[in-house]
Order: C-alpha cells, then sequence, then structure tokens
C-alpha cells in the first residue's frame, strides 16, 4: 500500500507542477495594456512538504474508497488525466479547501479582471481574444511534456472568419503576439476589407475564384 500512495503522491506532484507552470506563463511584454500579465491565475496552492503526511493519509484512504467501489479514476487520450484531477482535489481538501479557484485574463480595456474558466468573458472581441490566449497556452503546455529545452514545439490555429467577430487593432495585436511567443502560427481565413487589421499580419495572401492572385 505505501508503494502505491507514494506513486499517486509523485503524480499529484507533477500534476500541481504542470498547473503552476501554466500560471506562470505570462503575455509578452511589448503587448499594449495586457503586457506582463499571466494568462492564468490560481488562488490556491498545495503544500507537499508541510502536509506530506497528511497528503499520505487522504490518499491511502481514497484507495481504499477506490478498492471498494471498484472504481478507479482513468488517464487516456479519450477521458484526459481525470486521476490527476481526482488526487489534487482530494489533496485540496486536506486543507479544507473545495478550489484550486483558476480563473483566466478577461481581454477587456483594464487588464485587472480574471474570471472563471468557462465564464461569459463579453463581446465578440474580448472572447474571441480570451480564447486565443488560451489555446496558445494549452498548445504551449502540451509541447513541454514532449520537448525539452524552452523553446516550443511548433503549433497552429486556423480560425474562420474571426475578423469578422474582433478587428479591434489591440485585440488582434495581443492574439498574434501571444500566439507567436507561445509557439503557435495563426492561419486566418476572412473577408473583411479592413486594412488596419490585415496590416497586422506578416503574411497576407489574397485568394480569389480558386486562385492565389497575391502574396504580401
Amino acid at each position: 500500500m505505501d508503494t502505491h500512495v507514494s506513486h499517486l503522491l509523485e503524480h499529484a506532484k507533477d500534476c500541481h507542477q504542470k498547473l503552476t507552470a501554466a500560471t506562470q506563463v505570462s503575455i509578452p511584454e511589448q503587448v499594449f495594456i495586457y503586457g506582463g500579465k499571466p494568462i492564468l491565475r490560481s488562488a490556491a496552492k498545495l503544500n507537499f512538504s508541510r502536509f506530506d503526511r497528511a497528503y499520505k493519509e487522504s490518499l491511502e484512504n481514497w484507495m481504499e474508497e477506490c478498492i471498494q467501489k471498484g472504481l478507479c479514476p482513468q488517464v487516456n487520450p479519450v477521458e484526459g488525466n481525470c486521476l490527476g484531477a481526482e488526487l489534487l482535489y482530494r489533496l485540496l481538501a486536506v486543507e479544507a479547501k473545495k478550489q484550486f479557484n483558476i480563473r483566466l485574463l478577461k481581454c477587456d480595456d483594464t487588464a485587472r479582471n480574471y474570471e472563471p474558466v468557462g465564464k461569459d468573458l463579453g463581446s465578440g472581441g474580448e472572447a474571441l481574444t480570451t480564447a486565443v490566449l488560451l489555446y496558445a497556452l494549452l498548445v504551449y503546455m502540451r509541447s513541454r511534456r514532449f520537448k525539452s529545452g524552452a523553446r516550443p514545439m511548433p503549433g497552429f490555429l486556423i480560425l474562420d472568419n474571426p475578423l469578422g467577430v474582433c478587428n479591434r487593432p489591440d485585440f488582434l495585436d495581443a492574439q498574434l503576439k501571444v500566439a507567436k511567443a507561445l509557439g503557435v502560427q495563426c492561419i486566418y481565413l476572412d473577408r473583411i476589407n479592413d486594412t488596419g487589421s490585415i496590416e497586422l499580419f506578416a503574411h497576407r495572401i489574397v485568394h480569389s475564384k480558386g486562385r492565389i492572385t497575391a502574396f504580401h
């Protein structure tokens, strides 16, 4: 039993380290308004040194409950890391806390507000920008699982008609700079004729009737 508990505790530590690392990723300083702000914040943290014995006792009790019920949280591509989430919340309860209170930066004009992940984050432009930031962060964190070193693995994001939803230059600037910093190539497909927004893109392709008519 002790060996199994130790393995579970190590798995919980690994998951907690990933969560902590995600909250330490900040928006590039050169981004207007939002520069230097973390994309995610977490109000609660686990203290593995202080509560080592209490954590082990809690996990041992949890294992006995799982055996009695004949259930065990899964870790696979379909279900995700249900085991890690279950362990983290089990350990959080040791400190009489119920939530990590993970919040996402709301892309409004103040850059001071953080809202619960999944909450309505405002207008189309605000919501889209926040979604791009979160996606870029997830791609970056995923890339760290498969590659050592500071440079993230490349990823891409294809959006259809994003400028019709959000053509504010400051929002677009934040989307593109954060995505680039976190290793994501943004590919936006749109028909809008907004010079101010279009010029923010380093490369632009004009496509008409199945043919590329211009490249910038």
